[in-house]
């Protein structure tokens, strides 16, 4: 997945999480993981992005990409971006 990210994050976008939508609705992989995650009850749903982004850090995805993942933890954010992904 980390080459995935560096794909569509070669250069920090303006905004990226709408970065992060557009490219979840573009790669299927994101779009399944984001859509798991987005369906956990709100703790739940925080933790396991919360773990994600520690793993994205170690990782050394790019700040912005971690951010825009990080928008997530807020539950009308995560509302919202689940029903954008689950379109088609």
């Amino acid at each position: 997945m980390r080459g995935l990210i560096k794909k569509f994050f070669v250069t920090k976008p303006e905004d990226p999480f709408l970065t992060l939508m557009a490219v979840a609705r573009e790669e299927e992989t994101i779009r399944e993981r984001l859509l798991t995650i987005l369906d956990q009850r709100p703790l739940e749903r925080q933790q396991t992005l919360e773990r994600w982004i520690i793993e994205l850090e170690a990782q050394e995805t790019p700040e912005y990409f971690r951010k825009a993942v990080g928008f997530l933890l807020n539950d009308a954010t995560a509302q919202r971006a689940f029903e954008v992904l689950q379109q088609r």
